[in-house]
């Protein structure tokens, strides 16, 4: 038997000390919720958070970006939600639109 391959696209970079916010809209109810940022890449972001989502779910997150004081706003689709001890779901989110390579670099730079 043979180990599994790994075939993301993109690099995977681990940021768990960084918070992000997301925002769903669940009928005519828009939800904001705290989000840990596990690991982030061009294609998608690994969030750590207290609410679960059906896969498909589109959410709207704001990401801590280095060189400014506004955060980036993207759009990424639930793919998976895993529960994890505690009551807390592991988020595995595709962006709608994947991030330029400065994009990703200002968000992985710590603040001068």
């Amino acid at each position: 038997m043979s180990a599994a391959k790994d075939h993301r696209v993109w690099v995977r970079y681990t940021r768990s000390d960084k918070p992000g916010v997301a925002e769903t809209q669940a009928s005519s109810e828009q939800v904001a919720w705290s989000a840990q940022i596990q690991d982030i890449s061009r294609g998608g972001v690994s969030l750590l958070g207290n609410h679960s989502f059906d896969p498909g779910t589109v959410l709207k997150i704001d990401l801590p970006n280095s060189d400014q004081v506004v955060p980036v706003t993207v759009l990424a689709r639930i793919v998976h939600a895993s529960a994890k001890p505690n009551g807390v779901w592991a988020l595995g989110c595709a962006f709608v639109k994947d991030l330029r390579e400065d994009e990703l670099q200002g968000l992985l730079r710590e603040p001068e």
